[in-house]
């Protein structure tokens, strides 16, 4: 009798979860709802309000239902034969779901283009909306929960005794030059490397014409003064130093503009690979298999994203490079303490966090958390040589950029560049709440911006508009040119009062914002042969420098054009490929970076999870980007999750052979 009655109750779970996931919540509920659901019009209210419920389930497709169902009952019975999960990892995983939940309905009635409309509906749409992202979520941490148990199910188990595997031998030369024949195909098409107008602008800076690029990022003037030095922090100034530098070669020594590209892109190239090679031998420290090793090089041989991307001249590049040294270099002192008292590690660990603090502005803040961080999860000498690898050269960072700024008179950039979620809620709230604003509130929004402008400016998923930035501007959102000091900290007091009076504006700005970042259905645009794309960088776009007296010309976009549409067409398809389009939509790695912290988390596997915590930080830092679903911010999960992967598999299959 117990257990037919168990069995009711999974089926009606099972029923009521799938039809929770399954309604869709991006229909507008039509007038003659009453009509279509019951068959009649009753004129009551009861039934109305009913018959709103009830219209998206009679909306379901039979097929998704079925699978849904039918895989909530094996989910709940095979949680259900395993031991329990205390209330800590339940509770993250609870978090986790919900959010995701809320990421994947938000972006399906942006998607639909049905935001407004479906809010307008009243309580019953907000209700109906609340209990799909329930029933998502309940179905998501069920799929934690089995995959937590599974992995925790195959440690359990005792290892069959197999044959000895062959020893993966290491050759440093073999796999750097077996990887970076792979990648010359790649060089030669893409010569002499892509860019992007940032890129553009850092090289205007480095020859001389900053304070004409001023005014498009752009930088505030009170915060520049006639002596200005032209080359700002406005992309980082030690990578625009190192891109100028390269290009100036390219034109004194080659006479060729296109020649200094390249050289920028080849020893980018070549970082990279000689990092990847580097995890081939921390994999093989770890224990991983000889089959997966090479498995992993030839992977990093033949697969177009990383060559790609190693081509593409932007701060994010580099930056991704140089946190995976970061990572692999923690892997190894984590893996085996000896390590720490290697003197080439030690030099190792400086110069990979030192490089990071160059190559991106906000790496200060990850490195920051993470001394905090490594100070109460380790002890003894290992805690010991990390914390001092990570604060003497941030220190060292902080005092030598400080004092080189102060004596060049170099600008940092614009606050205004930080707080694009902050811009984005204020533009939103205008437009919708423009008769709420005080006439203080009124008064210090129109000194930091010209507030008629905000609605029309205001874009949900992307914030230059309201920053003024291009060199264009058919309208002006920041008055970067008036602007004081003083106006921005009481803008800063208004935003906060503004959020007292209508915080759901604030969160509906941040979603529209971040959303493609953790949505799994968003899918970032095909790329291009002939213009800049956000999926991977092929297209060539023409410009022209002062480099002294001379106009430095890089011309090539019609080199090669024909093989890189063959490329482009190419990725296109891997694009929308399994399992190729989970590495090329940086969302998907995203959320699988929360997936196996939430695994890690369960295991109390704590310093496998130290090693992955640099790649988790990004998370905060895309979700408050200018820009929503950008590849470029995510290029750090793209350039490094699968080596991440790679090493806490190979953790967790020692942890069962031990």
């Amino acid at each position: 009798m117990i257990k037919k009655r168990a069995n009711v109750l999974l089926v009606v779970y099972s029923i009521v979860i799938s039809l929770l996931v399954n309604m869709d919540t991006a229909k507008q509920i039509p007038l003659d709802v009453e009509q279509q659901v019951l068959g009649a019009d009753y004129s009551n209210h009861f039934l109305l309000i009913l018959s709103k419920l009830l219209y998206p389930i009679t909306q379901i497709n039979a097929i998704p239902f079925i699978i849904i169902a039918c895989l909530t009952a094996y989910l709940i019975r095979y949680i259900h034969r395993l031991a329990s999960v205390n209330y800590w990892t339940k509770g993250l995983n609870i978090l986790v779901a919900v959010v995701l939940a809320i990421y994947l309905v938000y972006g399906k009635l942006v998607k639909n283009n049905v935001y407004d409309e479906i809010l307008s509906g009243g309580k019953t749409a907000i209700l109906l909306l609340i209990f799909n992202i329930c029933g998502i979520a309940f179905f998501m941490s069920l799929c934690f929960v089995a995959l937590e148990k599974y992995v925790k199910r195959y440690l359990s188990l005792s290892s069959s005794e197999k044959k000895p595997q062959e020893e993966y031998v290491f050759n440093w030369k073999k796999e750097f030059l077996t990887i970076l024949l792979c990648w010359i195909p790649y060089m030669i098409i893409l010569f002499p490397a892509t860019w992007s107008w940032d890129t553009i602008n850092q090289l205007s800076e480095f020859f001389g014409h900053g304070h004409s690029i001023f005014d498009v990022y752009p930088i505030g003037h009170y915060l520049l003064t006639q002596d200005t030095f032209t080359i700002t922090n406005q992309h980082n100034f030690f990578v625009t130093l190192f891109y100028g530098f390269n290009f100036k070669i390219g034109v004194v020594l080659f006479h060729n503009a296109n020649i200094g590209l390249f050289i920028s892109a080849f020893i980018q190239s070549v970082i990279y690979i000689s990092v990847l090679v580097y995890s081939l031998l921390v994999f093989k420290r770890l224990g991983m298999r000889s089959r997966l090793i090479h498995a992993f090089k030839w992977g990093y041989a033949l697969f177009p994203v990383f060559p790609i991307l190693s081509l593409y001249l932007v701060k994010n590049i580099p930056y991704s490079m140089f946190l995976l040294w970061f990572i692999l270099l923690l892997t190894g002192a984590l893996n085996d303490k000896e390590v720490v008292s290697s003197r080439l590690w030690q030099i190792g660990l400086w110069l990979s966090v030192l490089l990071q603090l160059i190559t991106e502005k906000y790496a200060i803040y990850i490195i920051i958390l993470l001394i905090i961080i490594f100070a109460f999860s380790i002890n003894g000498r290992l805690r010991k040589t990390i914390l001092l690898g990570m604060i003497v050269p941030t220190c060292l960072f902080v005092i030598g950029e400080g004092v080189l700024f102060s004596a060049l008179n170099v600008s940092s950039g614009d606050p205004i560049e930080g707080k694009a979620v902050m811009i984005q809620q204020t533009a939103l709230y205008v437009k919708k709440y423009p008769n709420d604003l005080t006439p203080y509130q009124n008064k210090v929004i129109n000194k930091v911006f010209v507030k008629k402008n905000l609605g029309k400016l205001y874009n949900p998923e992307l914030a230059d508009p309201i920053k003024s930035s291009g060199a264009v501007k058919p309208l002006i959102g920041y008055r970067y040119k008036t602007v004081t000091r003083s106006d921005m900290k009481q803008y800063n007091k208004v935003w906060l009062q503004m959020f007292k009076q209508h915080p759901l504006v604030y969160f509906e700005a941040f979603l529209n914002g971040s959303y493609g970042y953790l949505d799994a259905n968003y899918i970032v645009a095909n790329s291009s042969a002939e213009n800049q794309s956000d999926l991977l960088p092929l297209s060539h776009t023409e410009f022209k420098i002062e480099v002294g007296k001379h106009k430095a010309a890089v011309g090539l976009s019609n080199y090669f054009l024909g093989l890189r549409e063959i490329l482009s067409s190419f990725i296109n398809v891997l694009h929308h490929v399994l399992p190729f389009s989970l590495v090329l939509n940086g969302n998907i790695l995203v959320i699988a970076t929360l997936l196996i912290f939430l695994l890690l988390t369960s295991l109390e596997s704590y310093r496998t999870l130290l090693i992955i915590m640099p790649l988790f930080l990004q998370i905060p830092v895309i979700l408050l980007s200018p820009v929503n679903g950008s590849q470029r911010y995510m290029y750090p999960f793209i350039m490094i999750f699968m080596v991440v992967l790679g090493i806490v598999l190979t953790i967790i299959r020692r942890k069962k052979a031990s």
